[in-house]
């Protein structure tokens, strides 16, 4: 038997969709690699989106729609979406973003070429509502350093990703508790299962408007980021990282210099463990060392005037000798407003 399914299965969730849907479905259906179906899951939509989808269904057969009677949430479409995708790979999407025209094509050449890769995300370039481009956003590319930003950020965007079915479906898909920060809990338990990468090609342009989840749901999407960061801290160093710690590193607030040498010490020892077992390029190294004594010097930012936080400078010094410079310039200048000027108010 002749098996007809497509390599690739592009997954949008839609909800109230209208304002931007025709835009996103377009740069799908115009990409240069061909075989692929167009999985789209209307969450129940009220206003315009399905009238959208089905004239475009009616002009492309790649178009398959699902139908929520009711809104059931972004979890439970993207999970029925990966009960229904037949593809080999499933690429995400989203209904107000923009695919560019070789995105499919790159990042199934790199999958195909690369077996050991699972989760591939790509650069993406930030546009605002009326589709005006700003600027691109940066990321790491390879496996480890991408472990050592999952401590701490998302660092795989959602809709620019291409994911290997098998092992999504190996790690159970999208977590109900994890409700707007779904696609940064996924990458943390695919990181235990296979490799993740990012394209440094900008392959999306990536649409931030008032209606964005990180706008409209800021306080769960960062309380459950909070979760994923310990959980992914606590794996990486073998122990069981005080939920209040890592809670401590997102939000830099701090009540003693204690703290502020607690969590700078947390975050030394986890470059310390991603740079023994990881396997990074130079510049990825580099880069790392910057990002941890950046991250050091950020949490002592309100208490520098302490002198018993001086020392977390001095070993952020020592990760990235080029923080010297701004670190004595910043003490100097505090030292400075302690004392009185001795040429008076001038």
């Amino acid at each position: 038997m002749v098996d007809d399914s497509p390599l690739v299965t592009v997954l949008m969730p839609v909800f109230n969709g209208e304002k931007y849907l025709a835009e996103a479905i377009e740069s799908i259906l115009h990409q240069t690699f061909r075989d692929f179906e167009f999985l789209i899951i209307d969450d129940g939509s009220i206003d315009g989106t399905a009238e959208i989808l089905h004239r475009y269904a009616l002009q492309d057969k790649r178009i398959r729609l699902h139908h929520h009677q009711t809104n059931q949430g972004l979890i439970a479409a993207l999970n029925k979406g990966l009960e229904l995708a037949r593809g080999k790979f499933i690429a995400r999407m989203d209904q107000d973003d923009v695919s560019l025209p070789e995105r499919l094509a790159k990042q199934v050449d790199f999958l195909e070429t690369n077996p050991e890769i699972g989760v591939l995300g790509t650069l993406v370039q930030i546009m605002d509502g009326s589709g005006n481009i700003s600027y691109t956003w940066p990321y790491f590319t390879q496996h480890d350093a991408l472990r050592w930003c999952l401590c701490f950020f998302n660092p795989i965007m959602h809709p620019a990703v291409m994911m290997r079915r098998e092992i999504v479906e190996r790690a159970g898909g999208y977590s109900s508790d994890m409700v707007d920060a779904e696609d940064y809990d996924l990458w943390r338990r695919l990181s235990n299962l296979t490799r993740l990468s990012n394209l440094p090609d900008v392959l999306l342009h990536l649409r931030l408007h008032e209606a964005n989840v990180s706008k409209v749901h800021f306080s769960e999407q960062q309380r459950n980021s909070v979760r994923i960061s310990s959980m992914m801290i606590s794996h990486i160093l073998n122990e069981e990282v005080p939920h209040s710690q890592v809670q401590r590193l997102w939000d830099r607030e701090f009540k003693t210099a204690s703290d502020v040498r607690q969590a700078a010490e947390l975050v030394y020892r986890l470059y310390q463990a991603i740079i023994a077992n990881g396997d990074f390029s130079p510049i990825e190294k580099q880069a790392i060392r910057r990002d941890a004594a950046i991250r050091m010097c950020v949490l002592t930012r309100q208490w520098v005037n302490n002198v018993s936080v001086w020392g977390v400078l001095a070993q952020a010094c020592y990760l990235d000798p080029l923080l010297v410079l701004r670190v004595a310039k910043v003490l100097l200048l505090r030292l400075f407003k302690m004392r009185p000027s001795p040429w008076g108010a001038l």
